[in-house]
């Protein structure tokens, strides 16, 4: 088992918040964005 969970998951989350170049986001809305792709992915909600 990893000893960093759903990293990959994070990384791609943040890599499409990055490539966003109409949008600018703070560390919240960072943050909010690895949650919603951790819980789509583990169909948690």
């Amino acid at each position: 088992m990893s000893t960093n969970k759903h990293a990959i998951i994070r990384y791609q989350a943040l890599d499409k918040c990055f490539a966003n170049q109409y949008r600018r986001y703070n560390i919240d809305d960072l943050v909010e964005a690895c949650n919603e792709a951790i819980c789509r992915y583990t169909g948690r909600f």
